[in-house]
Parts: C-alpha cells; structure tokens; sequence
C-alpha cells in the first residue's frame, strides 16, 4: 500500500510540471509560419521576429500541379509589414493572398502576388490554409514606429528610366532602420538616418541596378534646391521618389500597402472577437489544471499532519485514506482537462475553421485561425 501510494504521489506530481511545446515556439519573441495552398501553388511565408519591433520573412513557392516541370518565377509585393498586427503587437497571418499570372515560357511561370486582391490586378485567391503562430510580442514595447513604403526606383546609369521596385523602410523600436525590397533586390547602402523617419516619411532617392547576379539598391537622402547629397554629385542619376504618404499604422485607409485585419477572431456567428479573449480564457484552464491538484495535495497533507500530531490511529487512517482519494481526484482531474484540450486540437486540425469544435480550441488552447 505504502509503494502505491508513493508511486501515485510522485506520479501526480512529475505531471504537474509536464509543459506543452508549440512547434512554433521559435524563440522568446513572437514567430508564425503560413501556408496557402489550392490545387496550383504553395506558398509559405516563415517569420521570426528577433525583439527589434519587426520579424526576419523568408518564404517558398512551389508548383503543386506541373506536368511540364516549369520553374515558377514569382515577383512577390508581400513585406514583413503585411504580417505584423501593430494592435497586438504580433504576427498574424493574412487569411487570403492573391496573384496574378504574368508572362511565362515553355520553362517558366510567372507570377505577382499581393495581399489584396481584384479582378484586373490580382483574381487568384489562396486563403490560408494552415497557420503556426506562438502568440507571442514582436518586442518588450511598441511594435514599430513607423514604417514607410515607396512605389518605385531610379534604374542607376540612366537619367530618368524608372523600376518598379517597392520599397519598405521600417523605423523600428531601437530607432534602427530596416529595409526590404521586392523583386529580389538586395540592400546596397544608403546615408538615410533614423531621424529623418521620427515625424513622418520623408521624400528620398532610390537606385537599383544589377551586377551580374547581384541584384541591389541604394538610398539616399533627396536632394535640396539646387544640389543634391547624392555622394557631392550635384546631378542625381534620376528624378527623386516622392513618398506616397502612407498611413503610420496597420489597417489605415491606403488598402494597397498594408495589411487591413489587426488579428481580431471569428467564432461561429461571432465576429471582431478580441484576440486578448482566447488567451485569458486559455490562462485560467492551464491554471485551474494546475492550482486545482496542488489544493487537493495540500489540502490532505495538512489533514495527514493534523492526524499525526494528534496520535490517533484512526484518525491517521481516516487522514491516509482521504490523501490517496484526493491524490486519485487530483491526478484524474490534471489529465482530464490535458486530454481534453488535446482532443480539441487534433479534431481542430482536420476541421474547417469557424465550428464549433475550432471555437472551443480557439478559447481552451490560443489557437485560432
């Protein structure tokens, strides 16, 4: 009796300190991986934030269908900054992207994707069909401060031939620029300063060009009345891009730059949830799971010391059968709710979103779609 009992005992509690692993848990900062995917393309974007504001983005396209071995050329306008949820203050994914086909040959495919669609410019829509998110912040305080995107560049070695690059320059919260560029153009160095993006997006000159298979582009500062701060070069290689003055956060009104959802849920008929409400009620199921068999543990430790003090036989009996039903309780009640939460993820995973078993996983495990 004695080695069942303490079998039970240190069964119970090695549960207690069991802790779930997500399989995004990519480090102590918030990181997603999301998939789109129809019966043509696959299409994954991975992002990692590093606790500066913004996330690090690599992504993979594949032909799911392709008989004739195409390679599939992609000119993808997606940034880190369609990811970001500046309300929350982490990633979330786009629930659709859309593409056009362009151009191809016998041996490619071309395509441009966006992250908001219509009939002429993009009428393919992948919605998403897979999402693994931590939940966690970008960073310890604000998401960015400010991000700025500019529509064009000048094609360096020509006087006034433009390129349609985009260009995302991000004033993170460590006052350190960061940039990206479409197209699979690279960063080729630039004078611009943090200060220059504290109010507002300033007007700057942009240069891409080509050097074998290197692909880059450099920034600078515009130029000012009759000169310019182009390296002393009192004639800029070409005209200056003027800043299409986007909004300062996510969601703002100029729908053709930035994500337009800031994480909000659906459940069911439900809409605009709250993302902050799946994870309160997610705490307080991991804590009861927890705080409800410590009580009992407690609960018939003080009894059992009671009796012991007092050197009653019976009541020691009466105290060690009530310990081993409470240690009964307590183990059957942790895993009950670990089971049930278990379950609730599987069964989620093979459902499509928005029923009522994606609801109840949503607020008993964080994981909505």
């Amino acid at each position: 009796m004695k080695k069942t009992f303490n079998s039970l005992l240190f069964i119970v509690l090695m549960s207690l300190f069991i802790n779930k692993v997500s399989a995004a848990d990519c480090n102590k900062y918030s990181c997603a991986t999301c998939t789109y995917e129809n019966g043509s393309y696959k299409i994954v974007y991975e992002l990692k934030a590093d606790g500066s504001g913004i996330a690090n983005l690599t992504s993979s396209y594949k032909l799911v269908f392709n008989p004739n071995n195409q390679k599939l050329v992609v000119d993808d306008t997606l940034s880190v900054t369609n990811f970001i949820n500046k309300k929350n203050n982490n990633l979330k994914c786009l629930d659709s992207i859309f593409i056009l086909p362009t151009a191809g040959s016998q041996t490619t495919k071309s395509v441009t994707i966006y992250h908001a669609g219509n009939k002429e410019k993009s009428p393919i829509e992948i919605k998403l069909t897979k999402e693994e998110n931590n939940n966690k912040l970008l960073s310890e305080g604000e998401a960015y401060k400010r991000s700025c995107l500019y529509k064009e560049a000048n094609k360096t070695g020509t006087q006034g031939q433009k390129m349609d690059i985009t260009t995302t320059i991000i004033l993170d919260n460590q006052n350190k620029l960061n940039y990206s560029f479409s197209n699979g153009y690279q960063f080729g160095g630039s004078d611009l300063t943090a200060d220059m993006f504290v109010n507002s997006c300033p007007d700057i000159s942009i240069s891409c060009g080509s050097s074998g298979n290197n692909k880059f582009c450099t920034l600078s500062k515009k130029a000012v009345g009759g000169g310019s701060e182009m390296e002393g070069d009192n004639n800029p290689s070409g005209d200056e891009i003027i800043n299409p003055n986007p909004p300062t956060t996510p969601g703002g009104s100029d729908n053709n730059w930035q994500v337009d959802h800031i994480g909000d849920i659906q459940c069911g008929e439900l809409k605009n949830i709250p993302g902050v409400i799946p994870k309160l009620t997610n705490l307080a199921v991991n804590i009861m799971k927890i705080l409800v068999p410590i009580a009992l543990v407690i609960k018939s430790m003080i009894d059992f010391a009671k009796a012991t003090t007092a050197q009653k036989e019976d009541e020691m009996k009466k105290a060690q059968s009530k310990f081993i039903k409470r240690l009964i309780i307590a183990f059957v009640f942790f895993f009950t709710v670990l089971i049930f939460q278990f379950m609730f993820r599987i069964v989620a995973t093979v459902t499509e979103n928005n029923t009522l078993t994606s609801c109840i996983n949503c607020f008993i495990n964080n994981r909505c779609e």
